[in-house]
């Protein structure tokens, strides 16, 4: 388990360096082309919006993993070392099952999307935007079923 999570946390860094490359270079290049050669490309702008769409949600299933997450502890700090792993646990749990119905409806979500063009310049349909959200619970999901096996096995949790 511990192998697969090292893996899929890899594979978000790689990806997230590769689409903000990408954002940086198709902004760089609309920016040339617009001022100095006075004529805009009409896809740069609209294919940063997807891309940053991508790396939002490739984000937030590295923050969940890292457990860099903002968490108000003034409550669960009071409780005893037992309590605090229950209600670990739970939110663990929570995460699960949360972010498998956004999963499962995001899924859902893309097939009635499928026929419908979101872009003037790009020939994507809006499933294209709705994908990063499927592939993040999945992500989440994952961080969250490698959270409690640590918790139950007296794991740690730190990946990198």
């Amino acid at each position: 388990m511990h192998r697969l999570v090292k893996i899929l946390d890899a594979l978000e860094i790689g990806w997230s360096l590769v689409l903000l490359v990408s954002i940086l270079s198709m902004m760089t290049l609309q920016i040339i082309c617009r001022y100095l050669f006075k004529s805009p490309l009409k896809w740069p702008e609209e294919l940063a919006v997807l891309l940053a769409c991508y790396l939002t949600f490739v984000g937030v299933s590295l923050v969940h993993r890292r457990q860099g997450h903002m968490a108000f502890t003034i409550l669960v700090d009071r409780f005893s070392d037992g309590w605090q792993k229950t209600l670990d646990l739970s939110v663990h749990i929570l995460t699960i099952l949360v972010f498998g119905a956004i999963g499962f409806t995001s899924i859902q979500l893309q097939q009635m999307q499928s026929n419908f063009l979101y872009f003037a310049a790009l020939p994507i349909t809006k499933n294209y935007f709705t994908l990063p959200v499927t592939i993040c619970s999945g992500s989440v999901i994952i961080n969250s079923v490698y959270f409690i096996y640590a918790d139950l096995f007296k794991r740690e949790k730190k990946i990198w």
